[in-house]
């Protein structure tokens, strides 16, 4: 079932030849924003670090 689905009965019924699972905006976004939250971690880190030092 996506996250986001147009019907409540859910599913992909219709899916790409072969059997293989898409990417879809969802999933593209959480990964974005996990990279972007990763960068700013370790951005922030190394700053307190060399002010900490």
């Amino acid at each position: 079932m996506d996250w986001i689905d147009g019907e409540l009965g859910g599913g992909r019924g219709d899916g790409p030849p072969g059997g293989e699972g898409g990417w879809n905006w969802v999933n593209v976004g959480c990964i974005a924003f996990f990279v972007i939250l990763a960068v700013i971690m370790f951005s922030v880190l190394g700053w307190l670090r060399d002010l900490i030092l």
